[in-house]
């Protein structure tokens, strides 16, 4: 029997396609692969400009520390971080935001080195400083208040699902929170919105985007988030929950209720669909909640 043989793929023409950078480096930083979304990045005409060159000489100086730290053995299993962000030098002389993301593990058939993706957020850093000058935080927790969520949130997620990346969104309330601001007063009502905000912005990570949506409320939009892992970050939310409230002595049990979408389920995806899909989850497990 003759049996069809499947076509290969050819992962360095997939990766040589990518918007994004792709880099190969040695121990010494030196750059042994890149694709041409690198190159296009740093303002240089294909990788052959970039091959054989020290990554150290396209990063300004004050970020050369942070990256040459990232970059040792077993730093991100420690740090738990993803990525870090630097400025790059282009060849023009002008410089571009980017957060570099290595990879935490390399197979073992690869030589010894690093391997990492490279990802152009100076449009995001543009937005971000533009940010700062407008009311887009709440004044009570310090996080991000409905219209800077949405600002932030409809610029992330039009990147991620360019790329196919999966977002998930969290919507997360306060269990009997008109109890307590009833029986306790609106300043422990306002310290309890307060240890969530707080507890929230220690759980997820720095590149999620934290919101107090309204009330007793908020949403978390988390980027690039497999979907087995959010409900790892969401257990860590309440367990550190629970952990500050004993510590705060509260008088009372504080726990939440979290609903969630995710934009693999949904397809066709808006950022309302994606809140409005978290909601309706979050409502049916209060109910849930009532009823048990």
């Amino acid at each position: 029997m003759i049996h069809e043989q499947k076509p290969l793929i050819n992962f360095e023409n997939l990766v040589s396609s990518l918007v994004d950078g792709v880099y190969f480096a040695d121990p010494q930083g030196v750059f042994i692969y890149a694709n041409q979304g690198l190159s296009d990045l740093l303002g240089y005409s294909g990788p052959e400009a970039l091959v054989g060159r020290s990554m150290f000489d396209f990063i300004e100086d004050e970020y050369v520390d942070a990256i040459r730290k990232y970059h040792r053995p077993g730093i991100l299993e420690i740090s738990g971080q993803i990525g870090v962000e630097v400025k790059l030098l282009r060849s023009d002389g002008l410089s571009v935001w980017a957060e570099v993301r290595p990879t935490i593990k390399i197979p073992k058939t690869c030589p010894r080195g690093s391997f990492g993706v490279v990802r152009d957020i100076t449009e995001y850093k543009r937005l971000e400083e533009r940010l700062q000058n407008l009311a887009i935080t709440d004044d009570l927790t310090g996080l991000y208040n409905r219209r800077g969520f949405k600002l932030m949130a409809e610029q992330e997620l039009k990147h991620a699902l360019r790329l196919n990346a999966e977002t998930i969104l969290l919507s997360i309330d306060v269990d009997n929170f008109k109890n307590i601001n009833d029986t306790f007063g609106h300043d422990e009502g306002d310290k309890v919105l307060k240890l969530v905000a707080s507890t929230l912005t220690l759980s997820f990570r720095s590149t999620d985007i934290i919101s107090r949506w309204g009330g007793d409320e908020f949403v978390v939009l988390a980027l690039d988030a497999p979907l087995g892992y959010v409900p790892l970050l969401s257990d860590r939310f309440q367990q550190n929950l629970s952990r500050d409230s004993l510590k705060s002595l509260l008088p009372y049990p504080l726990s939440v209720t979290i609903g969630m979408e995710t934009t693999e389920i949904l397809g066709d995806v808006s950022l309302n669909r994606l809140i409005m899909g978290a909601d309706q989850n979050m409502y049916r497990q209060k109910k849930l909640k009532r009823n048990s």
